[in-house]
């Protein structure tokens, strides 16, 4: 018997990442939240980051370089939506016999 299971640690690891994300994904949602409504510095104040076991400091560098990643996450959504429209409305020109020509489908 292995003293080690490479699947179970696997599996360890992917429960790991999936829980990270949905941590990330709550605190960015909750700190979006906090700053719109003026009170993100206050709310930082309050925490024990002590206890929290950071610094202020890191905490907010993460969540500058969160915003950042965000944003040129959108950014890339946003250009690739723009091009997928593009490309349909270049297809949209073509006639069935020039696609079928063309070995292209209609985007729908």
């Amino acid at each position: 018997m292995p003293c080690r299971n490479d699947l179970a640690e696997e599996e360890s690891r992917r429960n790991d990442y999936d829980e990270l994300g949905v941590v990330s994904a709550t605190l960015c949602g909750v700190l979006t939240v906090l700053e719109s409504t003026g009170s993100f510095d206050p709310v930082l104040d309050c925490v024990d980051w002590n206890e929290a076991g950071l610094t202020k400091r890191k905490a907010i560098a993460w969540w500058i370089k969160h915003k950042r990643e965000d944003e040129a996450r959108r950014e890339k959504e946003r250009a690739e939506k723009t091009a997928m429209g593009l490309q349909k409305n270049a297809l949209n020109k073509l006639s069935d016999e020039e696609l079928k020509a063309l070995g292209l489908k209609r985007i729908s």
